[in-house]
């Protein structure tokens, strides 16, 4: 029996560590220009899709630069707060998420 088998693991591809170790070097703050460096990839865009967030991550960091940056300025924008602000970013980037795939599940041979 393999370790795998032994954990439980079904479904397991090596690679599959790359998206894994891309995401959380992003989610702890480092820059995706080197993380592009370090997986060798052609382009960022590659890298943008290994080192896709969870949304509950996307909208927690949103929310946090938004309240710095309200700090810094001192403003609120028409009743706009970290919070409301977060939730919005976070529904548009998963509503072009969910467009995408229907443009990709929509398109003939």
């Amino acid at each position: 029996m393999t370790a795998l088998e032994k954990a439980g693991i079904i479904k397991f591809r090596f690679h599959d560590l790359r998206h894994t170790y891309a995401a959380h070097w992003v989610m702890n703050g480092g820059s995706i220009y080197t993380l592009q460096k370090i997986l060798r990839h052609s382009s960022l865009s590659i890298t943008e899709k290994y080192a896709h967030l969870a949304p509950d991550y996307m909208a927690t960091e949103v929310r946090q630069v938004t309240q710095k940056m309200m700090q810094a300025t001192n403003k609120c924008y028409a009743g706009v707060t970290s919070d409301n602000f977060a939730e919005s970013v976070v529904k548009s980037d998963f509503d072009n998420s969910l467009e995408h795939k229907e443009l990709v599940n929509t398109s003939g041979p």
